[in-house]
Parts: C-alpha cells; sequence; structure tokens
C-alpha cells in the first residue's frame, strides 16, 4: 500500500539517483527511507546530502533533529511491518514530508529562493550561500517557534538550523509585526 507523496518521492530518488532504476511502485516505503536517511552521516543519502552540518558548534542540534527524522522513519518502519489488511496508512509528519521532498532551503536550494530568505533573515550575502552562520540563526527562530507550539503539538519534532517552513512563517510575520509587537 503507498500514499501519493512517497510515490512522488521515490520518482525524485530514482531520477536524481538515490534509488535504482526501477518503477516506483516496485520501491518499498522502507528503500525510500533508508535513501532518504540512513545511520552513517557520511554516506549516500538525499538528507545528508542536501542538509549538511555546517558548524560543529551545532553538532548537538543536529544529532537532535537526525533523531527526531529517525524516530519517524522507525515508526513508519513498525507500522509497515504489523500492517494487515487494514486500509489505514502511516503517514510522516508534514515537516519531515518537506524535507523528503527537498522543499526545506539548504546549501543545494535555489539560489533566488536562498537570496528572498537571506533578505528577510537581514542576512544577505554576496553568493547568496547558506553558511554556518545562517544556519545558527535559523536554529535561533525555529527554537522561539517551537517553544510555542502546545506539546502535544510537537511530537517528537527538534527544532532545525534550515530554512524550514515554520521559520519561514516566522520571517514573514515579522515582517508585518515586529518582534515584540506581537509575534
Amino acid at each position: 500500500m503507498s500514499s501519493f507523496i512517497h510515490d512522488i518521492i521515490k520518482m525524485k530518488y530514482v531520477r536524481i539517483g538515490y534509488l535504482p532504476n526501477y518503477p516506483y511502485h516496485l520501491i518499498s516505503d522502507i528503500e525510500m527511507c533508508d535513501a532518504f536517511l540512513n545511520d552513517k552521516e557520511n554516506s549516500f543519502c538525499f538528507f545528508y546530502d542536501n542538509y549538511p552540518l555546517l558548524d560543529n558548534s551545532l553538532r548537538i542540534p543536529y544529532d537532535n533533529l537526525v533523531d527526531s527524522l529517525k524516530y519517524h522513519i522507525e515508526q513508519l518502519k513498525k507500522y509497515q511491518s504489523n500492517e494487515s489488511t487494514s486500509s489505514n496508512y502511516y503517514t510522516l509528519p508534514d515537516w519531515m514530508y518537506s524535507y523528503m521532498m527537498g522543499e526545506v532551503l539548504s546549501v543545494k536550494s535555489d539560489k533566488q529562493d536562498l537570496h528572498d530568505f537571506f533578505v528577510m533573515l537581514g542576512m544577505d550575502n554576496i553568493d547568496d550561500e547558506f553558511n554556518a552562520l545562517i544556519s545558527r540563526r535559523c536554529l535561533e527562530i525555529s527554537q522561539i517557534w517551537l517553544r510555542k507550539l502546545p506539546s502535544e503539538d510537537k511530537g517528537n519534532r527538534s527544532p532545525t538550523m534550515f530554512g524550514e517552513p515554520h521559520v519561514l512563517k516566522y520571517l514573514r510575520l515579522n515582517q508585518v509585526s515586529p518582534i515584540g509587537k506581537g509575534c
């Protein structure tokens, strides 16, 4: 059994070389998850290639983020190994799908998207390069945003040092109502 978003991710990973060149419906969700994130940071997988650790001072929050992602992957694997004839399907959290699709801003994101993001951060740089300073600022914003969420809405989620949608939302809201006046 599969979901549409999983099919899209499988097609993307086949196209860009993280999965073998098989029809997507022949690839399991477990294989898709292993192509996204595996146990070795220096190995070939989508997450580590697109969301690298940019500064060792962020090692602990980075590892926490990886652990959160791995937790949800393990939940999917457990569900699939226990799946009976039920028509229910385990879905990963939306924030995780944004990583799996490569939509979270990071080092390999589109230069125009990065430029616009850096301008909102007030940290524009000539090369539009996602660097360690930007990574640290994203982590600060993510921590602020996630502290506002009720604990039941957080799930097993760690702050991020990348341009997740909640970081962008915080910046957009801050443009309308600067910090201290409503955000």
